[in-house]
Order: structure tokens, then C-alpha cells, then sequence
């Protein structure tokens, strides 16, 4: 928020062209604790980009409503599905596998996933689930452990591009 800010600033001062991304959540909590003038001026300051990137067309919406952006475009967040080609697996086989990437946090509503396998463990559902993210990993291990989920899901952590290809087949012998 602030950088950014200033960085857009300077360069306009200097007739540069700017290109903005903000991760939203974060940034929208940030922003909500601003004062009203300091609203005003960074909205000010993010209007004044040539082009606002978001990476869905929820957070377009979000940035539009919120800071009256007009200046915003969608770049998808997407993978390259070629890249994973080798991870596939069987999905006859292998129904009730879930491997979860991305970010283990509360807000991205991860944390749903360890009540959903909890009730499912209760009920002696055969559900196997790998939750290779960043965050908040000792949180998640400690959540998975409490609820005694051991036996259906693994919370490794953090992984490289060679292990995001094994997991599929690592998930599978869980």
C-alpha cells in the first residue's frame, strides 16, 4: 500500500507509465484501517496507474466498488496445465484424494477443510488429504494433530515444482 503509493507517485511525477497488483485481502484489510483521508489519497494515488492488475474478476469488482478504480484489467491466475501433466493421476481410483496448494490460512478458508475431515473421520470416511501450501504450517500440523486427522491427511508445508509433481503419486499411498 504505502511503497506502491509512493512509488506511483514519483513515477507519474516523472511521466512513467505504472502498473499496480495488490494482493486483496491483505491489502483491503490494510486499507481499512486507514483514516478516510488516507483512504482518500491512496485511492487517489492507485486511480492515477495506467493499469491496475487483478487476478480475478471478484477482486476487479472489489477494487472498482471500493477505490472507484477504472483502470483495472484481469490477468487470470492460472497454471499451466502442461507443466502438470505428469502429476495426474487416476481419478477412479483415487476419489476421495484431495491435495490442497496454495497458502494454509484462515482467511483462504483452509482451516474448513480440517473441520470437513473431522466429521468425515467421525463418520469412517476414507478421505486422504495432502495439504502442500505455505502459512501457517505449524498452526495447520497442530489443527490436524488436536483433531486427530493423522490418519486421513498430512500437512507438509512448503514445496518445490519437482514435489508439486510427486505429490499426486505420494497422496495416492497416504
Amino acid at each position: 500500500g504505502r511503497r506502491k503509493s509512493i512509488y506511483t507517485r514519483r513515477l507519474k511525477k516523472r511521466n512513467k507509465k505504472v502498473i499496480v497488483h495488490l494482493h486483496g485481502a491483505s491489502f483491503f484489510k490494510y486499507y481499512g484501517q486507514l483514516t478516510p483521508e488516507e483512504q482518500q489519497r491512496l485511492a487517489k494515488t492507485l486511480q492515477s496507474a495506467d493499469l491496475f492488475i487483478a487476478l480475478s474478476a471478484r477482486w476487479k469488482t472489489e477494487y472498482e466498488t471500493h477505490l472507484g478504480l477504472t483502470n483495472v484489467a484481469v490477468l487470470n491466475n492460472s497454471i499451466d496445465p502442461d507443466i502438470f501433466a505428469p502429476a495426474v493421476s487416476n481419478a477412479t481410483r483415487h476419489m476421495a484424494t484431495i491435495l490442497v496448494s496454495g497458502r494454509i490460512c484462515r482467511r483462504k478458508r483452509e482451516y474448513d477443510l480440517f473441520d470437513a475431515r473431522a466429521l468425515l473421520n467421525a463418520k469412517k470416511a476414507k478421505l486422504k488429504c495432502m495439504m502442500a501450501a505455505a502459512g501457517d504450517i505449524d498452526e495447520g500440523k497442530d489443527t490436524n494433530h488436536r483433531l486427530q486427522l493423522e490418519n486421513m491427511a498430512e500437512v507438509a508445508g512448503c514445496v518445490d515444482q519437482q514435489q508439486k509433481l510427486e505429490l499426486p503419486r505420494r497422496n495416492r499411498e497416504l
